[in-house]
């Protein structure tokens, strides 16, 4: 859950550079695209985070201690 928090706040710190201050067209797509990944990344820990949840609930850890 920290990843997610992180990842968005990196992405809100990112848009608020790029308002708060005069950048050239580079910096101004670099900051976009860093904000973006952030942005883009978050689904794919939620659903990493819900399918551990659901091993975890399922008790597949338990099941495979025993092999």
């Amino acid at each position: 859950m920290s990843t997610i928090l992180l990842r968005g706040a990196a992405a809100a710190l990112l848009v608020w550079l790029l308002v708060q201050w005069e950048h050239g067209p580079l910096v101004r797509l670099l900051f976009l695209a860093a904000a973006g990944y952030d942005l883009l990344s978050i689904p794919f820990a939620l659903a990493a985070l819900r399918q551990r949840i659901k091993e975890i609930e399922s008790g597949e850890e338990d099941e495979a201690r025993k092999y």
